[in-house]
């Protein structure tokens, strides 16, 4: 990732601002450095250009069937293993509810019945229809959701997220990462940053039925581990709390981008 350009007048001014803080010359000299570290914590990050390029697809009006969280985490396990079957002119999923419980590292013979439950919370839904080897997406073209859109998630997330967990509550951290991906819009060439704000996360929770409480949880998890791109600002506001910006890995840039663009408007500083 190239360098946060330091040296722009947006950076000059947010010092020249720490600069008139009536504070310590300690305390102005630990903010403008957890800003700086910020800025740069992701200069040597290498990611392999191949994390960006296989991802699922769920349409956003599936987002709107009110199923349980585990529901729509067992969602993004089945979308990201989908493959385009001419003979179905749809997706299909090489996936069933043996490959399901491996992937989870679920070892209980009283699971496959709780997944099997998921499959056919699922199927009541009409979001798949489940057949002995594979399941079927009972989806259109990405170009029938022109309205409505869709979201994506990606296999090299959820691999690192399988990676640093297993088990059922994987299926709720997945849930999340669903709800924090549907409020990213990918347009490079329109000028829109695949960035998210924290702000947002509460709104949408709703949206995979998770309480914010838990979906909260759930983005620490995923901050703690590596698993997204993220910086924590403070707001210029009158309670100063704190936001946090959100990306994948081969976004870091646009995270910071984003962040050094807000510095000195929406943003007061930044957290290292």
């Amino acid at each position: 990732m190239k360098k946060a350009d330091l040296n722009n007048q947006i950076f000059r001014d947010y010092l020249k601002h720490e600069n008139n803080i009536e504070s310590s010359d300690e305390v102005r000299l630990q903010r403008k450095n957890s800003t700086i570290e910020a800025l740069t914590k992701y200069e040597t990050l290498e990611v392999a250009e191949v994390d960006s390029q296989y991802f699922g697809w769920i349409p956003n009006l599936w987002l709107e069937r009110g199923m349980t969280s585990q529901a729509y985490g067992l969602l993004v396990l089945i979308v990201v293993h989908g493959a385009t079957v001419p003979y179905y002119q749809s997706q299909v999923a090489m996936i069933d509810n043996l490959a399901i419980r491996r992937l989870l590292g679920l070892s209980n013979a009283n699971r496959k019945s709780k997944i099997g439950s998921l499959l056919r919370e699922l199927e009541a839904s009409e979001i798949i229809t489940v057949h002995d080897n594979f399941i079927e997406l009972n989806r259109e073209k990405t170009a029938n959701y022109q309205g409505t859109g869709f979201t994506k998630v990606y296999a090299s997330t959820v691999k690192k997220i399988l990676e640093h967990m297993q088990g059922m509550r994987v299926l709720n951290v997945l849930a999340s990462y669903l709800a924090l991906r549907s409020t990213i819009f990918e347009n490079y060439d329109g000028g829109n940053l695949p960035v998210t704000m924290g702000s947002l996360q509460r709104w949408a929770s709703s949206k995979a039925s998770l309480s914010p409480r838990v979906h909260s949880d759930n983005l620490r998890w995923l901050r703690e581990n590596g698993i997204l791109a993220w910086i924590e600002a403070i707001m210029n506001n009158e309670k100063h709390n704190s936001c946090y910006y959100y990306g994948e890995l081969w976004d870091a840039e646009c995270v910071v981008s984003e962040v050094l663009s807000d510095l000195n408007g929406r943003i007061l500083r930044l957290a290292s």
